[in-house]
Parts: C-alpha cells; structure tokens; sequence
C-alpha cells in the first residue's frame, strides 16, 4: 500500500492557576496511534506459497508535565521555577517477520533561579535531573524467529549558570556553561554563546556558537529500515552499549533586514548554519551487500545549511513570502572497495534544496483567506549512491470564517506528481532484495480535503 491505514486518537487537558506571586500550569496528555501497511489482499498471491506481509504499528503515549514559579521580587523579575515532566511510550511494531516493540519510560526535573541584577545585567542558574528507561525487544531476521532483547538505562544529573547583558535595544550578549554528569557516559561540559547587535531599525545581526551532546537509540530512531530485506549485521547487544555518545559543535550567523519599499516594510532574512560532528552513530546500509550496519562515527560528518527568504505585502490583505534553503550534509561511511571508513558523501535521502513561494490573502473583512503554497525540492543522495530527481509541489486552500467556526476546502499535490517506483521489489517482500525506505517524493496524486475547525470562547 502506497498510504498507511491510520487511526488516532489526542487527548490533552491544560490547567493554569495564576496570582501575582504564584504560578502554576499542569498538563496532561494520552496518545492512541495505530498504523497498518504491507500487501493489499488484491495483490497478494495465495497460490506462491508466500506468507502474507503485512506492516502493523500500535502506540501509546502518556505524558504529563507540572510548571511551577514563585515571584520574589518583581522590580528585578526574580522568580525559582520548577518544572517536572514523565512520560511513558510504548509502541509494539512488526514488519513482515521482524518484530520490534521498546518500552520507553522518562522523567525530568528542572529548578531554576533567574534575576535581573541590573536592567543590563541578568543571571540565570539551574540544575536538572534526567532519567531514561528504554527495554526493546526485537528480531530483525527476515524469517526465522531470533528474539532478542536489551534494557538500557541512563540517569544525567547537571547544573548550569547564564549570563545575558543588554545594552538597551542595541546588543545583547548571553553566555551559558552547563556540566552534567551521565551514569552511562560520565561527566562533560556544554558551553554556548549568542550574541545579538542591532544598530539601527534596518539592520539585525545574530551570531551563535556551541556544543551539544546526545544519547542515540540506533533501532528507537531508524525503526522504518526494518521494512528492508537487508541482513542487520552485527545489531547485537554488546553493539547496542558500544554506541559512543554523538557529539558536535553548532555555529550560526543570521542577519535580518526591515527596509522601507513604498508604503510598505520588505523582511528579508539571511542565516548561516554550520554543525561538525566529532562522534555520531552512523547509519551504513550497503544495497551491493544488502546489509544495514550501525556503528560510531571514523572521520568527518558535517552540515552547512544556507537560508534566505523575504516576505512583502504588496496589498491589504495580500503578503507573499519566498524562500529558498540550501544543504550540504556529508558523512564519512564505510567504503568496500578500500575497507576502510574513508567514503565521505553526501548524507542518504537529504535533499540538496529547497524553495518556497507562499501567496496569501484575508478580504478586508477578514472572512475569505486564499492560500496558495509551491515548493521546490531538489535532488538528494540514494543509498546506492545515485540521486532522486528534483520536481515542484502545489498546494491551496480557502478559508471561510464564522463567528464560532470556520470552513476550508483545499488540496495537495495538485500537480499530481508521483514516485514511479516508490517500493524496491514490491512483488517479492520477503526477498533480501526488498527495500520500502527509500521514499524521496509523493506516492499519492492530488488529494483535495475539507474540514470544519471549531472555536469555544469562554463566557
């Protein structure tokens, strides 16, 4: 099937107490997902001999989350805050034969003190206590059962201090250094700086720099490879704690203008993204070898990204907004012909670009809104090293607003493009050759939709 069957359920409910020295927000939510996928009985074959394969994923997520603030002193805005949040996740999945189901179960806790010194001068420090439960339970052989399980357990207790310095509206300075503490990883240090100058009304220039690191789960977050025929080598328990903690330094620089054109204000906005990873679990699949491997970063593995987009209202009512986006991620992957991990390419299934023109009008009423989206999405990199195709996307909607509710009708994909082979040996799902993950574009036409969105205003 080119669309999954889903059915979910939301459930969540806000609570807010409010007084001039106390605040208190508590939040509750329950998630119902299920998805069902494979073979439609209309192309399966009774008569090959060959089982049914069907793809079947049911969620459930509890979530809750208590903010809590005490006003000390309001002249400097010194308030302490505590913040709790815990959730429970579990999803049971099966793909074909393979079966995956993890059990993930969090808790946060978040005391933080901040203060203005000064007006130009503001301090913030804080300490916080995370803890992650993960059992998984899997087999990922493509017939024969070979249940294996894993429990992985990581407590992360850490302290940090900010400093922010404001010099009117002019510049702005923060600094920030953290220290946490990982019952898996031990100890390491987390510094970041932002710095914000504006001149004048025009002009805004940002620039940012710091390090971030992070546990990976390597079948928690790449789930969908196990619909592939590929052998999962060497994905056995002792691999699962090797994984090394990902690790990488964050720089950026953006600039944002507001230039007078007319009667009008032309927003035109610039930035710059560059992220170099010095550890990162890196997914290796080989279609040559049919094998999906998983292991710690040798090499280099990096992002640039390029962004500029512009928003003008040429009319009352009428705003249109233009952007365009370029990405150059690579990472150094295993190379057979040398056997060595010396093969840096681009980063599979990333596309190289992307554009965006968004057309917009409200009547003066403000009760019709006319929305027309198109996109451009450029070539990415296949795991077999070839490229996807670039192609546009089209989408609209018109809104009407009542007083209490409000009717859109709108469509998607209205060019109509589609994939020509969205699922590699779609005929034979069982064989080593099959592959449903390299999904680059649309496998759905044109779809239109309708919907009625609702407004309950308190009395």
């Amino acid at each position: 099937m080119d669309m999954p069957k889903q059915r979910q359920y939301n459930v969540m409910h806000r609570w807010a107490y409010v007084s001039p020295k106390f605040i208190s927000q508590l939040s509750a939510r329950v998630l119902y997902d299920k998805r069902e996928s494979g073979q439609s009985l209309k192309h399966h074959n009774p008569a090959s001999n060959m089982p049914f394969y069907s793809i079947d994923i049911n969620t459930h997520r509890y979530e809750g989350q208590w903010k809590n603030a005490i006003i000390l002193d309001p002249d400097h805005n010194a308030s302490v805050a505590l913040m709790l949040h815990g959730s429970i996740h579990d999803s049971k999945q099966s793909y074909g034969h393979r079966l995956y189901d993890v059990n993930q179960r969090n808790g946060y806790a978040q005391l933080m003190y901040e203060t203005d010194i000064t007006e130009r001068h503001n301090l913030s420090v804080g300490a916080s206590l995370n803890h992650d439960y993960y059992k998984e339970e899997y087999n990922l052989a493509r017939w024969q059962p070979n249940n294996e399980h894993c429990i992985d357990k990581e407590t992360t207790k850490g302290v940090y201090a900010q400093y922010t310095y404001k010099l009117d509206e002019m510049f702005t300075f923060m600094g920030g250094l953290r220290y946490d503490h990982s019952s898996r990883y031990g100890g390491f240090v987390t510094p970041r700086v932002h710095i914000k100058y504006c001149p004048n009304e025009v002009f805004t220039i940002r620039a940012s720099a710091g390090k971030g690191y992070r546990t990976p789960h390597a079948l928690a977050e790449n789930n969908s490879l196990l619909a592939t025929g590929y052998d999962f080598n060497g994905y056995i328990e002792p691999m699962i704690v090797a994984f090394c903690q990902e690790e990488a330094w964050n720089y950026g620089l953006s600039t944002s203008f507001d230039i007078p054109v007319g009667e009008k204000s032309l927003e035109l906005n610039a930035e710059y993204y560059y992220t170099d990873f010095k550890n990162q679990l890196v997914v290796d699949v080989n279609p040559e070898n049919l094998s999906i491997e998983f292991h710690n970063l040798v090499g280099k593995s990096y992002s640039h990204t390029i962004q500029v987009d512009a928003t003008y209202p040429f009319l009352e009512g009428f705003t249109a907004t233009a952007a365009f986006r370029f990405n150059d991620v690579r990472c150094t992957y295993y190379n057979h012909e040398t056997y060595k991990y010396d093969l840096l390419r681009w980063k599979p299934l990333t596309s190289r670009y992307k554009g965006l023109l968004t057309l917009s009008y409200k009547t003066p009423l403000e009760l019709w809104q006319f929305d027309v989206t198109g996109q451009l999405i450029g070539p990415s990199a296949l795991y077999d090293d070839t490229r996807s195709p670039s192609y546009g996307l089209l989408n609209a909607q018109l809104t009407r607003e009542f007083r209490y509710f409000s009717i859109y009708v709108g469509g998607e994909n209205l060019t109509g493009y589609k994939m020509k082979n969205p699922i590699l040996y779609a005929d034979d799902p069982f064989s080593t050759h099959f592959d449903a993950t390299q999904v680059w574009g649309p496998t759905e036409g044109a779809m239109g939709y309708i919907g009625i969105r609702f407004k309950f205003e308190k009395l």
